[in-house]
């Protein structure tokens, strides 16, 4: 990693872990696996199970503590004047050796909101967690 500075991670603690991925949303049904981005070797599915409301499960094999440093979800528009909405992690998360789920609502000035399926419109989440701490 020549000329980069990785120090400032460093306040996470000891063997922090950044998990990330990404889907494009699909109106009312589930999103298609075909739209996820995520690096080589990380997998996950996501199920839509309400307005706007995303559960998303990680790979098996996947050890985080249940509830991680942070969550960080955004969206992405295809187009703002039409397709904008706002997305947060909804309760808490189980992020454990068995279950590996969190679960992310979509919505639009506090309305659940189903973002069409258009090239564009995606839901991207990052996860911080350390190793040190995994169930």
């Amino acid at each position: 990693m020549d000329g980069f500075d990785t120090r400032p991670i460093d306040g996470f603690g000891p063997e922090p872990l950044v998990y990330y991925g990404s889907f494009q949303c699909n109106g009312t049904s589930n999103p298609s696996s075909t739209t996820f981005r995520f690096p080589r070797g990380q997998t996950f599915t996501v199920a839509y199970s309400a307005t706007g409301v995303f559960t998303v499960t990680l790979g098996a094999g996947l050890t985080l503590p249940s509830q991680p440093l942070s969550i960080k979800v955004t969206p992405q528009y295809a187009t703002l004047a039409t397709d904008w909405f706002d997305v947060g992690v909804l309760g808490e998360t189980t992020l454990n050796s068995s279950t590996r789920q969190f679960v992310i609502q979509a919505h639009r000035s506090g309305t659940g909101q189903a973002p069409a399926n258009t090239a564009g419109n995606r839901i991207n989440f990052a996860i911080f967690a350390t190793n040190s701490t995994g169930a």
